[in-house]
């Protein structure tokens, strides 16, 4: 087996056309003909079917095409960190963060790992599970950043944690929730649900503290704490944020925390580093995993 027979595949999941495969790869269409063939024989199976709008690969073809991708992008990532190390050029790492995370770790992880190491490139993609895992088995990040779902991960997802975020009800300075003294006034609230349904934001995760029939009326939904922060000093609602986002960001913009005693019963929330358990970090993102983690370590009152 070849690098080229792997790219083939690849490009043929991705065109479903041999002659816009070859055209990609830059090959002769017989020449790729010829490698997809070879490939098969080796296989002792068919791996591509032809339809009348093109070709797809069969079900054993798509497994190996998943195994292909992983092969060629690791065999990218050594080109680049051998180029890094040799020649010194600029080395990437992409990434994904939860929001939380990203206001409160990254930007003091991307310091340590720059005093380090100056010329590593680090690409940030703001996402939470279950896409941050998808990017993760596809490749597309070498490391994502944030809270596990309820359930856990596949075998296939190496995770770490990271450190435990605390979680507060915070709202408007001049809302009416924002003396709120009786769990009652919770359940009659408006709510903005942060991040994904049954995550750290979600205020449904509160039906064991104010009751099996508390059923939040949901204004609006954020994919970031960052939206969170913008819309909640306008509407009378609450938001469960991390307490060292409200900290840094929320007092600036004329929140304040709920006053409700329910905080100690409020859900904490792990933060976890999650890599392919079948793959080595690069080196610069060894180094930056390292900087995380000293980043973690100082702050105080969790992440």
């Amino acid at each position: 087996m070849r690098i080229q027979q792997l790219q083939l595949l690849v490009a043929l999941a991705e065109t479903g056309s041999l002659r816009a495969a070859a055209k990609q790869l830059h090959v002769t269409q017989p020449a790729l003909t010829k490698a997809l063939r070879q490939l098969e024989d080796e296989f002792s199976t068919t791996l591509v079917t032809r339809t009348p709008k093109g070709a797809r690969l069969t079900e054993t073809g798509e497994i190996l095409r998943a195994r292909a991708a992983a092969v060629l992008r690791e065999v990218d990532r050594a080109k680049q960190e051998v180029a890094w190390q040799t020649r010194k050029e600029q080395a990437t790492v992409v990434i994904s963060v939860s929001p939380g995370a990203a206001m409160t770790l990254i930007p003091g992880a991307l310091k340590r790992l720059h005093d380090r190491w100056p010329d590593v490139l680090v690409s940030i993609i703001d996402a939470v599970y279950p896409l941050s895992h998808a990017l993760v088995r596809s490749g597309k990040v070498e490391l994502a950043i944030g809270p596990l779902p309820a359930e856990g991960v596949d075998n296939d997802l190496y995770t770490t944690p990271l450190g435990e975020a605390r979680t507060i009800l915070v709202t408007r300075n001049t809302s009416k929730y924002a003396s709120s003294t009786t769990k009652e006034d919770l359940t009659q609230a408006s709510w903005i649900l942060a991040g994904p349904k049954d995550g750290p934001g979600d205020p449904q995760r509160l039906t064991f503290q104010l009751g099996e029939g508390f059923s939040p009326r949901i204004v609006a939904q954020c994919e970031s704490y960052l939206s969170v922060l913008a819309i909640l000093p306008s509407i009378d609602a609450i938001a469960l944020v991390p307490e060292s986002i409200f900290h840094q960001y929320g007092t600036a913009v004329g929140l304040s925390q709920v006053t409700v005693n329910v905080s100690q019963l409020l859900p904490k929330v792990m933060i976890h580093t999650v890599w392919l358990a079948d793959t080595t970090l690069t080196a610069p993102a060894a180094g930056l995993l390292d900087a995380i983690k000293q980043e973690t370590a100082y702050k105080t009152g969790g992440v």
